[in-house]
């Protein structure tokens, strides 16, 4: 069997012809013709010669070329097709017409179409007839068989730019019906196509690479051409698939799926079943940075088994890899704690309780431990190292909380000072000072009996022994098993690393750099399973057990005494062990939850329901005599698990929106609605790892005629608020790098070339210029120029005025290495005059400027923040672009000035001054007289350790009074100061930004255009900016976090119209990266960041109400706690809720499902119902209007009925209002009728049907009666 290749790199067919079992080769090269760019290649007989000729589908030339062949591995008189103005991408062929005679189709990626060639009996073809494929579906790939059995060839088409698969159906004289699709869901760009009998149904199944999302999707095949909805198989979304194919790779006559990772070099392989299921992925490394693309499987040597060919695209070469086996392997990632540190053990625990596993491990300097910080994606955030006293040479270590504080505390054995250290935690990620006290086994129950047994490392003789136990603390029979000669077992842990609910035992080999583990059997027995070699002179000593990513999958930390260092050990591909991934097995719907609404507006009721086991929202349109016309289908990606769904109007517009709660993806779905009947694209929120969001309700909690969602968050025991508002988004960052300009500290926007469209100018304090970079109205920079500021100036803050009053902007610079400031007088054109400079005095090592009239005489002065000498000088101006000898004011000793600002405190039409004072945790205002002079700094705090960065002002709360909002720096936060309009501002309020955000600067805008100042924040830490939208009262809310890109270490931004559209955008001065970032405004959203509220731990809330149970005018929140038994009560302020939840039960095991909140005896204050699943009734809690009930009240709803979800309306027309209960165990719904007075009646049952097992019920009048 030979390869042939296509090579768009240098326009060739390259044909390796192997002999010799593949073990030796020819090539031959055949040129397609300059810049043909060859991209697809397909074999067959195109001329009836029994000769096998090459087709190739030419990108650049617009055509396909045959080369005939004369059977020898050599080819003739090459024949071009024209494709017109198409690009073939893709090429396949079949007999479409059932002539006997091949025919050639192509994917056109630029013109959305496929076409098809018919054959003559000659090699030669009829003209194209080409099928459109849809806008914008830019098709990738092609796949040919009889997928509905009646004997014609169909089409399979992968739509790379719709994320979705089209079939065309052929009539088997060459044309093909309309195109059938199926969704590959959104951006998953599938890339490329196969087919194969997946479940040995004899019907041809579907296989895609969704490039953009990293998985591959199998559309199973129903037995008549149609397909189940994409089951999908995850690969990473680091991966980026560029092809897949199918084999028998491992003999078992069932298909495997083939894939080609070529972002991580990387051949995968999921070995099939023949049920239409695969195993765990298995995975092939490739040669690093080769790129491979593509893949083909056959016997090519001759074994009987299937090999498998890959193209690497960077390092140009051809890979056979024979005889492909699975076999288990660990991935490996070293952590250098000291060369010499020859640390022995290691252990692992949250000890600054971020939720995040942190490492400790000994050897360091050889009298202390290092704790390694916030492990995740492979990386440690900190380290830090303490002392366990002089030589004392810790051998051991375990952690646990000593003091019952719920911090974790370090316990060592110290070898070198005979003692054991206790060092007490803080819980931040601290500790005290080592207290010392004077002064490996393993042990568990192997063998299922109830007692404990032991397991022993014996170093000396090599081998292992297990020592099982009596009931009176002595220990029977032992069992040795060898660990091999010259082993020396050093450190053994005991779990279940396979997931068997049978202890398995692992174990250090400290001689033979290895760790391995043996399996246990439960009885007692084990066997030797796996084994990691880790390195040559590593000698892995102690190690450690977590599961750092909540994947079930357990790591191993293992200390590598030979070489410093800590190793984390992941085992990957092992069916047996690697990460378990869920596939969807059946294709019922799963209708889990339903809501009514009129979604067209023409007066009928409609329903949505939530289809969790299709990953879909269906939608069915009213006819208004409880029957439905149109069925619409939503889907909500795969793996989803869509399990709640309800109604109202989001966004205002007076159309009914969905809102859907996925408890598979941890998050909610908005679909906003057009009010006939169909919904927009789908945008999800998430709802935090783990949280399994299981219901949603409605409410206006901060009274501003908005919206809001409470989440009832199963699987982290809290509630997830959304506050509703217009939130800004914004267009992911484009970095624009003006090469050799290094440190861009600050920038400002400006336009500079009077061509109406705003410039950007910066400092680039590494490279000591300025630069500019010019606008041309679209959003985009064209132009740079550059400014030296002088060597050694380091620029570090500037702004820009017309200084000298010609109409023209110009520049000025604090150079905090001169000691000066800079002056750029513009020429109004883009460009500049050399910069003139002012002193600043010796020292004074300047670093903030602002222009404004200090002293009333109509020409521009300069005050300028001396970080070096603590204090302000002022530059008085001359009006053509000279200035006066620089004055001082003093800040205080060891203020630190790092910012000045200026604005009218006061409302005296006279400029005042700002500076903020980082070491003294201030703001210092200067009220202005107008001539020049100020009034004593007045302070305001913004608390001790905050450290403050910059400030900004502008009215948050529309008094007419300016505001101000400070960056602190060092407390994570910003903090609002509400002016007086007398030159005095009120008490602070402080708003967090995210642990780690370290904001360093603030600016003040109207983002979302409605007339209410926002703040938007740097974060320099986690390299994110923040818009917080001001809500017009000078309170916030938090939008959403965007990326400034990993290491850009953020310090400024500025804002400005740069594409003209009516909307701020913003520009960001990343030092880190050496580029400014550029973020343009393009829409809005409901919803931003989530507020989370516990529950209680094991709470498991279920369900979730809204009602005003203080009579305070302010909405409360109603949780159902399934796992606790109670009813909590989160009472709103305003625009938060309470700190503290208030707690009724409802009743011992009572497992309350769903909540509802109704006044059901008419007292006009807020009643709860309560359904109780496992106690079989429903409670009813009556308020006394001041957040206190009376003792709940039940009603049985049947014996093992497992009441599910309740609704509250009146049924009979009596105004009372009555209760309809959903019977999940007796599929029964259960109707009681009010009194009015908070007690029911004449309980009433229908009957669903045998296992129809209602989750959720829903009130409307669909019939119109």
């Amino acid at each position: 069997m030979d390869v042939v290749v296509a090579t768009s790199g240098i326009d060739k067919i390259v044909i390796f012809l192997l002999y010799n079992n593949a073990t030796s080769t020819r090539v031959k090269l055949y040129s397609t013709g300059a810049q043909s760019l060859p991209s697809s290649i397909v074999v067959d007989d195109f001329n009836n010669d029994n000769c096998l000729d090459i087709a190739v589908a030419n990108y650049g030339a617009h055509n396909i070329e045959i080369f005939f062949g004369y059977g020898n591995g050599t080819f003739f008189n090459s024949k071009v097709l024209s494709t017109g103005s198409s690009r073939p991408l893709f090429i396949n062929v079949g007999d479409f017409n059932n002539d006997n005679q091949s025919d050639i189709i192509i994917a056109n990626y630029d013109t959305d179409s496929v076409s098809i060639f018919l054959g003559y009996d000659n090699g030669s073809f009829q003209n194209q007839k080409s099928y459109f494929t849809g806008y914008d579906s830019s098709p990738r790939s092609l796949a040919v068989g009889d997928f509905n059995k009646d004997n014609h060839l169909d089409i399979a088409i992968a739509n790379y730019g719709t994320n979705n698969i089209g079939i065309l159906f052929g009539y088997s004289n060459g044309s093909f019906s309309s195109s059938q699709i199926y969704t590959t869901n959104q951006n998953s760009n599938p890339i490329s196509i196969a087919i194969g009998d997946f479940n040995n149904d004899n019907n041809l199944d579907i296989v895609v690479a969704n490039y953009g999302i990293g998985n591959v999707g199998v559309f199973l095949n129903y037995n008549n051409g149609t397909f189940t909805p994409q089951i999908t198989y995850s690969i990473g979304t680091n991966s980026r698939l560029q092809h897949v194919t199918v084999g028998d790779i491992n003999n078992d006559n069932a298909l495997d799926i083939i894939i080609v990772d070529s972002n991580n070099d990387q051949i995968h392989v999921f070995p099939g079943y023949g049920n239409g299921t695969f195993a765990t992925i298995s995975t092939y490394d490739v040669v690093s940075g080769s790129r491979p693309f593509a893949a083909v499987v056959a016997d090519f040597n001759n074994d009987n088994q299937s090999d498998i060919v890959v193209i690497t695209h960077e390092t140009n070469q051809l890979l056979l890899l024979v005889g492909c086996s699975i076999r288990p392997s660990a991935r490996q990632r070293n952590y250098l704690v000291k060369p010499s540190a020859h640390s022995s053990t290691v252990a692992i625990a949250d000890f600054n309780n971020d939720t995040q596993l942190d490492i400790v491990v000994n050897g360091y300097e050889g009298s202390g431990v290092r704790i390694m910080f916030d492990y995740n994606n492979g990386t440690f955030a900190k380290e830090m190292s303490y002392s366990t006293g002089n030589n004392s040479y810790p051998q051991h270590i375990c952690v646990s909380d000593l003091n019952n504080d719920n911090r974790i505390d370090i316990v060592t054995a110290n070898l070198g000072s005979d003692s054991v250290g206790v060092l007490l935690g803080y819980g931040d990620g601290n500790f005290t000072t080592v207290t010392t006290y004077s002064a490996g086994v393993g042990s568990a129950d192997f063998n299922s009996d109830n007692r404990l047994d032991i397991v022993v490392a014996n170093s000396r003789t090599n081998n292992m022994w297990v020592l099982f136990g009596i009931d009176n603390g002595t220990f029977g029979r032992q069992r040795t098993y060898s660990t091999g000669s010259e082993s020396l077992p050093y450190f053994v842990a005991v779990a279940d690393f396979n997931h068997d609910n049978q202890l398995d035992i692992a174990m250090t080999y400290f001689r033979n750099d290895k760790v391995v583990i043996f399996f246990g059997h439960g009885n007692g027995d084990f066997e030797l399973v796996r084994t990691y070699f880790v390195g040559t002179g590593s000698h892995p000593y102690g190690f450690a057990i977590a599961d750092f990513n909540n994947d079930k999958q357990l790591e191993i930390v293992v200390t590598l005494w030979g070489n410093g260092y800590v190793a984390i050990l992941t085992e990957y591909y092992a069916a047996d062990f690697a990460k378990q991934i869920m596939y969807f097995m059946g294709y019922a719907p799963q209708s889990y939850s339903l809501a009514a609404g009129d979604f067209n507006r023409d007066n009928r009721s409609d329903i949505v329901i939530a289809n969790s086991g299709i990953n879909t929202i269906e939608i069915r349109i009213g006819l208004g005599n409880s029957t439905f016309d149109t069925q619409i289908m939503y889907s909500i990606s795969t793996g989803l698990f869509p399990r709640y769904v309800n109604t109202a109007d989001i966004d205002n517009d007076n159309n009914l929106d969905i809102v859907t709660v996925n408890s598979g993806s941890d998050s909610v779905s908005v679909n906003l609605g057009y009010g006939n009947g169909s919904f927009k694209v789908s945008t999800m929120y998430s709802t935090g790892v783990g949280s399994h969001p299981c219901s949603v309700v409605f409410g206006d909690l901060n009274n501003d005629n908005r919206l809001d969602l409470i989440i009832a968050n199963e699987g982290t025991d809290n509630i997830a608020v959304f506050i509703g508002y217009n939130y800004s988004t914004f267009h992911n960052q484009k970095a624009y790098k003006a090469i050799g300009n290094l440190g861009p500290r600050e920038a400002v926007v400006g336009d500079f070339n009077n061509d109406s469209y705003s410039d950007v100018a910066v400092v680039f304090y590494t490279t000591n210029n300025i630069g500019i970079f010019l606008g041309d109205g679209n959003g985009s920079f064209n132009v740079f120029l550059n400014y030296s500021t002088t060597i050694g100036s380091t620029p570090y803050s500037l702004v820009v005025d017309d200084i000298n009053k010609d109409d023209r902007l110009d520049v000025i610079v604090a150079n905090s290495g001169t000691d000066n400031v800079g002056i750029f007088l513009g020429y109004g054109n883009g460009n500049f005059a050399g910069m003139m400079t002012f002193p600043t005095g010796i020292g004074s090592r300047p670093c903030s400027v602002a222009v404004a009239d200090f002293n009333d005489d109509g020409r521009l002065d300069i005050v300028v923040i001396n970080i070096g000498t603590n204090n302000i000088g002022f530059l008085y101006g001359y009006g053509n672009g000279s200035f006066a000898t620089i004055l001082i004011y003093q800040t205080g000793d060891n203020y630190f000035p790092t910012a000045v600002r200026i604005g009218d405190f006061n409302n005296d039409n006279r400029i005042d001054i700002a500076v903020v004072n980082t070491n003294a945790n201030n703001i210092g205002i200067l009220l202005g007289y107008g001539n020049g002079n100020f009034t004593k700094q007045v302070i305001y705090s913004t608390r001790h350790g905050t450290r403050p960065y910059w400030v900004a002002f502008g009215d948050f709360n529309n008094d007419y009074e300016i505001d101000m909002v400070t960056a602190n720096h060092h407390d994570n936060s910003i903090s609002i100061f509400l002016g007086q309009g007398n030159g005095s501002f009120g008490d602070v309020k402080t708003y967090p930004t995210g642990d780690g955000s370290m904001p360093m600067y603030v600016n003040v805008g109207d983002f979302n255009n409605d007339h209410k100042l926002d703040i938007i924040v740097v974060n320099y830490g986690t390299n994110q900016i923040v818009v917080h939208f001001g809500l017009g009262d000078g309170t916030f809310l938090w939008g959403d976090l965007y990326s400034t890109d990993i290491g850009s270490q953020p310090n400024t931004l500025a804002i400005g119209d740069f594409n003209k559209d009516g909307r701020l955008d913003i520009v960001v001065s990343n030092p880190g990266s050496d580029t400014i970032g550029l973020f343009l405004g393009y829409d809005s959203k409901p919803f931003a960041n989530v507020k989370l509220g516990r529950t209680g731990n094991g709470s498991r809330p279920h369900s979730v109400a809204i009602g005003d149970f203080n009579n305070d005018g302010i909405s409360d929140i109603a949780i159902a706690n399934y796992g606790n038994n109670n009813v909590g009560i989160y009472l709103g302020l305003d625009n938060a809720f309470s700190d503290n939840m208030l707690i009724y039960s409802t009743g011992v095991d009572s497992g309350p499902y769903f909540v509802a909140v109704e006044d059901l005896n008419n007292d006009n204050h807020s009643d709860i119902v309560v359904a109780n699943f496992k106690s079989d009734n429903i409670a009813i809690l009556l308020g006394y209007g001041n957040a206190t009930f009376a003792p709940a009240v039940t009603y049985l709803t049947g014996d093992r009925s497992h009441p599910f979800a309740v609704a509250i309306a009146d049924f009979d027309n009596d105004n009372v209002l009555d209760i309809a209960v959903a019977n999940s165990g007796t599929s029964t719904v259960l109707l009681l009728y009010g009194n009015g007075n908070g007690s029911f009646r004449n309980e009433e049952s229908y009957q669903l049907g045998y296992d129809y097992r209602p989750y959720s019920i829903a009130v409307t009048d669909l019939n119109q009666d």
